[in-house]
């Protein structure tokens, strides 16, 4: 009797504490059933107020790159076959899916229709011409009237600074072009050249990009970069919004034999619009994709 009693006993402690541990499982759901109720309320409201935050433009999520919309990338070119525009595409292919970069073409010629409402689809244009570089006065109209709405413009060695006879004489000659720098985007450019003569690339040997502003987000992280054998303006002149973040020069030892403008950007009140390369980007990717995440107002 005395060893049942007291196995008795410990059954019952056993049952107390299983009965102690389960009231206490209990409280402690109702406790969270309790704060769930009270949340959810809050959980909601905070909700909708990040909403109308993001709506009104308070908050920005596209820093975040799961919020990040694709930056649509239009190339104007008047040979999409060309080797300079294939290596162009290839490279912006190849960081789409990183930098979600959606690069497309466009085969401008003077009989293109294009209008700014058109190239306002693209967050950046690239006006890259490798033969003719023709913009007829009305395409220029359009291309400068779409910078002028906040549009932004890479614009690539003597691309646009060529015209049909036609529009500046009559009698005249439908296919054959004459010089008129760039007319009706000087206001936006941020270089100019002052004949054609000058306005002319030429090839330069063992060329070094050479940062100018190491501060500005284009050339961040770069000091020096070796371009070899380039297309280059030798006698490019920054326009009176231009500013000057790269040069281009060729060296043997310590002695420059050559210098000229690399890489330049507008400036002004409205920030940069258009940016110049004096040489094919695609040399330099991680600058090109710089330039345009920067235009597009990501961070590089």
């Amino acid at each position: 009797m005395y060893g049942g009693g007291q196995q008795g006993g410990k059954d019952d402690a056993a049952l107390m504490a299983a009965l102690a541990m389960a009231a206490a499982q209990q409280e402690e759901a109702r406790k969270k059933t309790k704060f769930l109720e009270a949340a959810l309320p809050v959980a909601l409201l905070a909700i909708l107020v990040l909403i109308f935050a993001v709506k009104l433009g308070f908050i920005d999520l596209s820093v975040i790159p799961i919020f990040q919309q694709p930056v649509t990338v239009l190339i104007l070119t008047d040979n999409d076959a060309s080797v300079e525009i294939r290596n162009l595409y290839t490279v912006l292919q190849q960081e789409s899916s990183y930098y979600k970069i959606k690069p497309r073409k466009m085969i401008i010629r003077p009989t293109t229709r294009l209008s700014a409402s058109q190239l306002a689809d693209a967050d950046v244009v690239i006006l890259y011409q490798v033969e003719d570089k023709v913009l007829t006065t009305k395409q220029r109209l359009e291309l400068a009237k779409y910078v002028r709405n906040g549009g932004k413009l890479i614009v690539v060695l003597n691309s646009g600074t060529y015209t049909t006879e036609c529009d500046v004489s009559y009698p005249c000659s439908a296919s054959k072009k004459v010089w008129i720098g760039w007319k009706e985007l000087k206001d936006f450019m941020p270089v100019e050249c002052y004949e054609e003569a000058s306005c002319r690339p030429t090839t330069l040997n063992n060329a070094t990009l050479t940062t100018i502003d190491p501060d500005h987000p284009i050339m961040r992280g770069y000091d020096e970069l070796t371009l070899g054998s380039v297309k280059v303006i030798k006698e490019l002149q920054l326009s009176n919004t231009g500013l000057d973040v790269a040069d281009i020069q060729k060296a043997t030892g310590e002695t420059v034999e050559s210098l000229t403008l690399g890489i330049t950007v507008s400036s002004g009140i409205f920030g940069t619009r258009v940016v110049h390369f004096n040489y094919d980007p695609w040399k330099t990717r991680n600058i090109l994709i710089n330039t345009i995440l920067y235009l597009a107002g990501r961070s590089p």
